[in-house]
Formats: structure tokens, sequence, C-alpha cells
């Protein structure tokens, strides 16, 4: 609860000052941490505002991150395709900047949906782990119950 009042004022600051960059920032991390909690309608809406804020701005990073976290929402609300189409989008964002640790991130994330959503389907599980390889080789080792 804390956090979030964090976030709301926050964010009532980056409108005030007219900083759009910084706005959809703390709506996504708001978001993000309403999906924590289960309040998932309400993390899938900030995360949506927040990505068009990240588009009008040009913010590849941190809406590649928010992307990610959209994506994830998804799966977990059982829309497979959306969730796959997302996260691929979202590879396709962080894997510009160079940043090796955001693309390791994002592609465990998508390995993790494609072996979920794909149970029984050799080419989605070939694939998942093909990404999981990759990622092996750009960031930390993956963490056990992490993050997809």
């Amino acid at each position: 609860a804390e956090a979030a009042l964090g976030y709301r004022q926050a964010i009532a600051i980056a409108r005030e000052v007219r900083d759009r960059r910084s706005e959809g920032i703390w709506l996504g991390n708001l978001a993000e941490l309403d999906a924590a909690a289960g309040r998932l309608a309400e993390a899938e809406t900030g995360l949506h505002t927040a990505l068009a804020i990240h588009e009008a701005v040009r913010n590849a990073r941190d809406g590649g991150a928010h992307r990610r976290a959209l994506g994830v929402l998804l799966h977990a609300t059982g829309r497979e395709r959306e969730a796959v189409e997302t996260l691929r989008r979202s590879l396709a964002d962080v894997g510009s900047l160079g940043d090796p640790e955001e693309h390791a991130l994002t592609l465990r994330a998508l390995a993790a949906v494609l072996r979920e959503s794909g149970r029984g389907d050799p080419n989605a599980a070939a694939e998942a782990d093909e990404l999981d390889a990759h990622a092996d080789g750009l960031g930390p080792p993956a963490q056990p119950g992490g993050d997809a």
C-alpha cells in the first residue's frame, strides 16, 4: 500500500510538471504492483496506458519491460495468443537496446509462456528451449520460480 501511494504521488508530480516519460514509467510500475497484488484488470489498464506514453515519448527500454509485464499478465489470464504476440513485440523492443539483462528476462518470459501454452507441441517446446539457451548466454541464470 505504501509503494502504491508513492507511485501515485510520483504520477501526480510527473503530470503536474508535464514529464510524460516519468509518468509512463510510474504508471507502468504501479500497474506491475497491481498485477502482483492480483488486481489484474487495473494492472492491464495501467500497462496499456503506460505503453501508449512510452510509444509517444519513444521510450523503448521501459516500454519493452512494461510490454513484457503485459505479456505475462495476458498469459496469467489465459490469453495465450495475445501473450505470445505481446512478448514477441517486447523482445523486438528490448533486443535493439543493447541491454542483455532486459533481453534475457524477455527471452525467458517468452520461453515460459511458450512452454506452458504449447504443452504437447514439440515445436513450442523446441522454441522455448532455444530461447532459454539464448537467454543463458546473455544474462544471469534463471531463478527458480522466476519472472514468468
